[in-house]
């Protein structure tokens, strides 16, 4: 999707069709120098493969039992981190068929007899683009998150350096990434990477639902209860992991050279959010009779469902709602007692937990574009006549000023 949709976008750049930018790549040719035949199996030549898999026996626990030799009967169990890559049926059937090797120490592990004769393609599967001597293949992704966490919490995720050269590929150095499958997060990884080897100011979105893990999983062990909780960890320690090694080539100049490490001047940081209701009431049109919609009028005198609190959902719907997107900068300061949120660099003030004439006032003197708060900090007998008042010198001022 991503591929596709940049490409997309450039073809519009260079105003040519997209047919003129899309290539189909055939793959690499697989090296046939690799099978051989010691053993002048009529059956031609063969290469000996690892029939090691990639699963944990909570993982693929169909996948991990001992492979017994039929001639010396010496039972050969499997990595107890890896297992196999074949099932116990399809195991049997290839002993049968004289495709696995046994080796000749006990120790050692039986590998797989593959024939060039069976290989359905003369191509891999690889585009030649991504050259998997930069690549490499799936278990690098594995590699790589097994080394951040120290230990193995996550199955089968995406390789990080797979993902680079794709962005490498597609990206301008301001694109936002839109992963709608976070998993494990490697997309925010390369993106922080990629940003850190050059002079990118690269962002990315993640979407992941809250998939809850196994309980007998070793992330639930560690602490993690979705999938979510494990993708926000990951780029915690990415971030931390790049801070010390900018601060680490920061004390010994010259001795570091950028990598993955060093910060190359990105300012480092994310937000997380969840998904939840509107803090806003929603009116209901299913409603019938003069008792129902009265009751509702009632109701809506009052809009906000719930507050929450300063440091609630609703200051983020707020700023929302008013087309700031969710990386806009929102700092607090003070004024008469009154806590003020300053989006924007003060283009917009929103005040949430008590107000007075002095925020008004100084609301008139900064000029924001708008002023936002609401109705219920308006009290006593006097509330109309001091919200009319507020809203008559923001007016003067040129502010919008706005009551929920």
């Amino acid at each position: 999707f991503l591929f596709l949709t940049s490409l997309r976008r450039k073809a519009a750049i260079l105003h040519e069709p997209l047919s003129k930018t899309l290539t189909i790549f055939s793959g690499k040719s697989i090296d046939s120098t690799k099978y051989t035949n010691p053993d002048n199996d009529p059956r031609g030549a063969w290469a000996s493969i690892d029939l090691s898999g990639l699963a944990t026996k909570v993982q693929r626990p169909n996948l991990h039992f001992d492979i017994i030799d039929p001639e010396t009967k010496i039972s050969y169990p499997p990595n107890p981190d890896r297992g196999w890559s074949k099932s116990p049926d399809r195991v049997q059937q290839m002993i049968k068929e004289k495709r696995v090797l046994f080796p000749k120490s006990p120790s050692g592990r039986p590998r797989e007899k593959k024939f060039l004769s069976d290989l359905i393609s003369s191509v891999t599967g690889f585009s030649t683009v991504l050259n998997n001597q930069i690549v490499g293949y799936t278990t690098n992704g594995t590699r790589e998150l097994d080394q951040i966490f120290g230990e193995r919490i996550f199955p089968f995720p995406k390789s990080c350096i797979l993902l680079k050269e794709l962005f490498k590929q597609v990206l301008f150095n301001n694109d936002i990434v839109l992963d709608f499958f976070a998993g494990s997060a490697t997309t925010a990884q390369a993106v922080l990477e990629l940003n850190a080897e050059g002079s990118g100011n690269r962002r990315f979105i993640l979407v992941q639902m809250p998939e809850p893990l196994e309980e007998n999983s070793e992330a639930w062990k560690s602490g993690y209860r979705s999938i979510a909780d494990i993708g926000r960890a990951r780029i915690r320690k990415v971030i931390e992991r790049m801070q010390a090694g900018a601060a680490e080539k920061a004390k010994t100049p010259g001795l570091f050279e950028a990598s993955e490490n060093t910060t190359n001047g990105q300012t480092l940081g994310f937000q997380s959010y969840r998904l939840q209701y509107s803090n806003f009431k929603v009116w209901r049109n299913d409603l019938e009779g003069k008792d129902a919609i009265l009751s509702q009028l009632q109701m809506f005198q009052e809009p906000l469902a719930e507050y929450r609190g300063k440091h609630s959902t609703l200051l983020t719907e707020l700023v929302l709602k008013a087309g700031f997107p969710l990386t806009v900068d929102v700092t607090e300061k003070e004024v008469d007692g009154c806590l003020v949120f300053e989006v924007d660099g003060g283009r917009m003030w929103v005040v949430l937990d008590k107000v007075t004439t002095a925020v008004f006032q100084a609301a008139a003197e900064a000029r924001p574009t708008a002023f936002v708060t609401l109705s219920g900090l308006f009290e006593g007998i006097n509330a109309d006549e001091t919200m009319a008042n507020a809203n008559l010198q923001l007016k003067e001022a040129g502010v919008d000023f706005k009551v929920i």
